[in-house]
């Protein structure tokens, strides 16, 4: 058993050394970028590269620094978060000015003004902003001004359940040509592309219902390079440079999915084929779902490693407390670390240690190793402690009688009968393990529910990527299942 867990604390030391704690956001050479790659023209993904408005202006910015441009990719919801904890030097993503934002941030001046529209259904009977107070269903992106301005002036009522919130502009259209909703508000550039892609379903109402200006957020101390940026942005303006990048983004943001929308007609199997096609042989879209599928693994071996010696260690103390009264002190805080991360939900520890405790951190596979390492360790302990406290107290009374002390009872004749009475339950523990990882896109991780994530913000289909994903995810926890279960008869047939 010591050297079964000295392996594994040297696997775990190998993987920490392999992937060190990365390279900080602010580097010399490089000027880093975060955006949320789901809001066509500004960003959008085409042919796996992001690109938009945003990324053009900050490339040629970065291009006159003389330094490489490098993206973060993550939800519009934690952009300024990047910025505040040093993970990124600039955050563009179509990116409001409010008192709010500039209390933790600072701006560039505006680079582009955007109207709020409304999007409806055809035939629609809601013709302006007086109809949509009318208890009607209203969908917006999550994070951004929209939902402020709705909030405020439409939909007054906290609790009303009619304002929902999306993680992207596509998935909200896509809930409104389903019909579970009734209006979808966003800003007027994706408001036009995604109009244009949906056509024959959705329709932009010409009178838009507010009015913003983007600019570019930059943390308080670089007041250098907001400057430069300020200069850049007056310069791209004079030049007609600036008009030229809004126009070729608009038109390629539109292409993304050209001839998806002609009128065809198909037979089952020519459109299941010309849908697959679509969303994973077009521009190699496949990798995506390859590349998130190999990060899913990664994160979850990892995890695994970690929570079992966590779990098993954890455990020992515990149990060896409640047997003989020792490790008082160790006990107590394993108790804290087991209620804390037991009561915490496993999404908020994951920003919690990404955010905060390893900011300066930017590899971002090792903080989701270390953070879902730590979360499964208190729920392994608690089943190893379970499989303990089952063995008989004869059992160490045996080992005692034969010369053994309390650790070599404990290690060769407690912990092995142990953990094949939990051998069930800790396989479920790593099966709930697995799909927990689908959380990662939280901090920017590509991993394979958001590979699901990027193909159907570039092809608007939600049915074929959703149910690859689940199938990956279904055939993972099968194998795994498979495994344990010949480790289970082999189990048997030592007895």
């Amino acid at each position: 058993m010591k050297a079964k867990l000295f392996f594994l604390f040297s696997l775990l030391l190998l993987l920490c050394a392999l992937c060190g704690c990365g390279k900080e956001a602010k580097e010399g050479n490089t000027l880093t970028l975060v955006t949320s790659a789901h809001f066509p023209p500004y960003e959008f993904l085409d042919r796996q590269k992001i690109v938009g408005i945003d990324v053009d202006i900050i490339r040629y910015a970065a291009k006159k620094l003389g330094k490489e441009l490098v993206i973060i990719d993550t939800k519009f919801d934690s952009v300024i978060g990047h910025i505040v904890t040093g993970k990124a030097d600039v955050a563009a993503s179509g990116i409001t000015v409010t008192e709010e934002r500039k209390k933790r941030v600072s701006f560039t001046i505006p680079y582009s003004r955007a109207a709020q529209m409304i999007l409806v259904p055809r035939n629609s009977p809601i013709k302006g902003s007086e109809d949509l107070k009318k208890n009607k269903r209203i969908g917006c992106q999550s994070g951004t001004t929209a939902y402020d301005y709705l909030r405020q002036h439409i939909i007054t009522d906290k609790n009303s359940p009619l304002l929902q919130q999306f993680e992207t502009p596509a998935v909200a259209v896509k809930a409104l040509k389903i019909g579970k909703l009734d209006a979808v508000v966003l800003d007027e550039q994706p408001a036009v592309v995604l109009s244009k892609i949906n056509a024959a379903d959705v329709v932009m109402l010409p009178q838009p219902l507010t009015s913003e200006e983007y600019a570019i957020a930059l943390s308080k101390n670089a007041s250098e390079l907001r400057e430069f940026l300020n200069t850049v942005i007056a310069e791209l303006k004079k030049s007609g440079e600036l008009e030229k990048i809004v126009e070729s983004n608009t038109l390629l943001a539109q292409k993304v999915r050209e001839g998806k929308n002609k009128l065809r007609v198909f037979t089952f199997l020519q459109g299941f084929a010309d849908d697959f096609h679509s969303n994973f042989i077009a521009d190699n879209r496949w990798q995506y779902i390859w590349g998130g599928f190999l990060k899913t693994v990664e994160i979850s071996f990892f995890a695994v490693m970690l929570g079992i010696v966590l779990g098993f260690m954890v455990a020992v103390i515990r149990s060896t407390y409640d047997r003989t009264g020792k490790l008082k002190f160790l006990s107590r805080l394993c108790s804290v670390y087991l209620t804390v991360i037991r009561g915490t939900p496993c999404v908020v520890q994951l920003l919690i240690i990404y955010f905060v405790i390893l900011k300066s951190c930017d590899n971002k596979v090792l903080v989701a190793c270390i953070a879902f390492g730590i979360n499964s360790g208190a729920y392994v302990a608690e089943i190893i402690r379970s499989g303990i406290m089952s063995i008989d107290k004869g059992q160490f009374e045996a080992g005692d009688a034969l010369g053994l002390t309390y650790w070599q009872t404990m290690i060769h004749v407690i912990l092995p009968q142990a953990f094949k009475n939990v051998l069930p339950a800790l396989g479920n523990e790593f099966i709930v393990l697995i799909k927990e990882t689908s959380i990662s896109g939280y901090i920017a991780l590509q991993d394979l529910t958001k590979a699901g994530d990027i193909i159907r913000s570039q092809t608007y289909d939600a049915f074929m990527p959703l149910m690859a994903v689940a199938a990956i995810y279904l055939a993972c926890v099968m194998f795994l299942t498979w495994l344990l279960g010949i480790l289970e008869r082999r189990l048997k047939r030592n007895e």
